[in-house]
Formats: C-alpha cells, structure tokens, sequence
C-alpha cells in the first residue's frame, strides 16, 4: 500500500525514526536482561545507545534535506552510514573489536530494527539522490521569489498606465489579468517546498509551468502584438517602457521555469521519501 505523502516541514516527528527509536529502547533492556553475564554487553548496548541518538537525527536530517539545505545532505550522509555500520557489527559482529554478533536471545529484536531501519534508509537514499536538483530549485526559487514582486509591481503600473490613457477595455483586462498571473507565479512557487509531495507539489509545478507559458505568450503579444490571440501591440511609450522592464525579469523567471519542470521527477520522489518519515506526533503515538 502506498503511504500517505505530505508533510509539515521541520516541526514533524519522523514516524520510521521514532518507532526506530522505540526499537532501540527495547534493544538496549533486552540486552540488560539477556545479557547480564556476557562480557561483550556494554558494547553492544554502547552501539545501541549511539544509533538511538543517530535515528533522532535521521529523520530530521532527511526532512531538511528534502526541503533543499545544503548542510542538511552532509549530516544526513555521515549519519546514514554511520548508521549502517553499527548495525552490521550488531548483526555479524566487528572482528577487529573482538565482538562477536549479538546473542541469541535478542536477534530476532534486532531484525525487527535492521527492517525499520531499511525502510528509513531508502527514504534517505532517495532524498541523497536528488541531492543536486533540490539545492539547485531551492536556490531557483529564492531569486525567482525575489523578482516576483518587482514583476507584480511593473504589471500593476502597465494596467494602470492603460486605464488613465483610456485604452481599449480589453487591452486593461489583459493587463489586470498579468497582474494575477504574476501573483500566482509566486504562490505557485512557494507550495513547491511547503507541505510538499505528491499531488500537491506536482500540481503547483505544473500551475507554474503554465502560468509562465501564458504570460510569456501574452507579455510578447502586448510588446509585438498577437492578433491570433487577440492581444493587440501597445503603442503608448511609457507603457512600453515598463513592458520593457518586465521582459527583463521575466527572461530570469522563465529560464528558471524550463530547469524546475525537468527537476519534477527527481523531486517528486525525494518529496515523497521525506513525507514518509515526516508524519507527526500522533501519527508516532
């Protein structure tokens, strides 16, 4: 069955990391109580103790990640393999220790931990591998949100411009309607990273995906004029003039568009993986 995607950023409790956690409380009794006599204990219970304190990270790490903080990936990556290593030496033993694999009487305890632990593991894994597209649409965003308000400021001044020069109705609806779109650019944008996966995210990538298409086609047909979609050449110069400037902005927005839509697969699956481990406390309980 497929888990439920969406969550709520760095204020979730990772679910796969806190039942992990729960696991290893349980390890480290079972240990105390199977293992009272076998001089290996305190190591055992050392490695247990140390992966509990690393799956509390985990889960946070994964989430950070996901949303594309950069320092986020090194910790994740160290505490991931840091991770894998205890547990092999749980499970099989570390040789050059002098350790030998857990006993008996807590192996199948530390099977129930290896199977939560690969679920999480792949969770990150995922979130590892798209490492480069979501640091990069991370940054993409953030100056696109930065231009976004200039480009609603600009489309405001073109719509009121044509207003006070009396310019056909439809020529004043065209205008109002780029100020919408503009504000919908930025909305659309910020869902990417907020509450994402699933659905949600790939809904808000492709609303910007066509937003953009639509203002482009429409800013070019106001500068050049577009008969075919019924947008006539705006003549007045000082409407021109800003027209001018949105172009500018919007040549950034729309460069950076074409590379966050062919970055939707791998995010998608990076959102998906952090949603996983990203339910909240009382999905945990």
């Amino acid at each position: 069955m497929k888990r439920k995607t969406g969550f709520s950023g760095s204020s979730a409790i990772p679910y796969l990391a806190v039942l992990l956690v729960v696991l290893l409380v349980l390890a480290t009794v079972a240990f105390v109580h199977v293992s009272e006599t076998d001089r290996h204990n305190d190591e055992y219970v050392l490695r247990v103790t140390e992966q509990r304190v690393i799956a509390e990270q985990l889960g946070k790490n994964i989430l950070a990640a996901s949303q594309g903080d950069e320092a986020a990936f090194v910790s994740l990556l160290e505490n991931r393999d840091r991770y894998d290593t205890l547990m092999k030496e749980l499970k099989t033993g570390a040789p050059d220790a002098g350790l030998p694999p857990v006993p008996a009487g807590v192996s199948g305890l530390v099977r129930e931990m290896e199977n939560t632990w690969l679920a999480l593991r792949q969770d990150a894994d995922e979130v590892l591998a798209a490492q480069d597209q979501l640091i990069a649409v991370r940054g993409q965003i953030d100056v696109v949100a930065d231009v976004t308000p200039q480009l609603q400021e600009l489309s405001e001044q073109v719509a009121q411009l044509l207003e006070a020069a009396e310019a056909p109705s439809r020529q004043v609806l065209i205008a109002s309607r780029q100020m919408m779109l503009a504000q919908r650019l930025q909305t659309s944008l910020t869902r990417v990273f907020s509450n994402s996966g699933g659905d949600a995210t790939a809904l808000a990538i492709d609303r910007f995906g066509t937003d953009t298409e639509e203002f482009g086609r429409v800013l070019e047909g106001m500068i050049s004029g577009a008969p075919g979609a019924r947008v006539e050449r705006v003549e007045d110069p000082a409407v021109r003039a800003r027209l001018a400037e949105i172009a500018a902005l919007f040549a950034t927005i729309n460069d950076y568009a074409t590379r966050i839509i062919e970055s939707t697969p791998a995010l998608l699956r990076a959102f998906d993986a952090a949603s996983n481990v990203g339910r909240d406390s009382k999905a945990a309980e």
